[in-house]
């Protein structure tokens, strides 16, 4: 009945104007992300980002509030939503340190073969190093990536009690593991060898190591 009311006095549902809202941020986010890995963060401007988003400065600035987060935080949601995709891709009956550890291994593949996606994780991970605000929002991200795999985890566990807290641990563990495997390969200037340097957390997670 609302609704139609709304729709009758020309104001747009709430639904619809969260969409609307989440799909400006994700032109903002695909904005940014290209035209720093075409020309580098130094010759973007918010300017430059507003105009290829189709969005105003102010409405850039509603979303976030530098060049320098929309690219962080547009990288830290993407691959989230890419992480909990290969998770859910796992086997039901496998062990679930397997299965967490086998999606980090998709998005390691995905890095192994694209050149550019190896050189903006580099870009990303030299500004997060450099701005003590983008790495607090970085860690505050690591606690959605936290409670977000432990929800997807949990059902390989079996029954569990209400203090049982694997499903967070595991979480928790496997991304230690890649954010402490990135710092290192970030601070080596991306000459490491990344993918071993997970493969090496990750064979520990799995158990294959003490």
């Amino acid at each position: 009945m609302h609704q139609k009311v709304n729709e009758a006095r020309g104001v747009e549902p709430s639904g619809l104007r969260e969409l609307k809202k989440q799909r400006r941020r994700e032109r903002i986010v695909a904005a940014a992300t290209d035209l720093v890995r075409e020309r580098g963060i130094d010759e973007v401007t918010v300017t430059d980002i507003a105009e290829v988003a189709q969005v105003g400065r102010a409405t850039f600035f509603r979303h976030f509030d530098s060049k320098e987060s929309a690219v962080v935080i547009g990288f830290y949601e993407n691959r989230l939503a890419a992480l909990l995709a290969a998770l859910a891709e796992q086997p039901e009956d496998i062990d679930p340190r397997r299965a967490m550890a086998e999606a980090i291994r998709t998005q390691i593949r995905g890095f192994q073969q694209s050149p550019d996606l190896r050189e903006f994780d580099l870009l990303q991970g030299r500004m997060v190093a450099a701005s003590p605000s983008l790495r607090s929002r970085g860690l505050e991200f690591q606690e959605t990536y936290t409670t977000a795999l432990a929800q997807l985890l949990a059902p390989r566990f079996g029954p569990l009690a209400p203090t049982d807290l694997r499903p967070r641990y595991l979480a928790a563990h496997a991304l230690a593991v890649l954010r402490i495997a990135v710092e290192q390969w970030v601070a080596e200037g991306g000459t490491g060898d990344l993918p071993a340097m997970v493969e090496s957390g990750l064979e520990w997670l799995e158990g294959g190591r003490s």
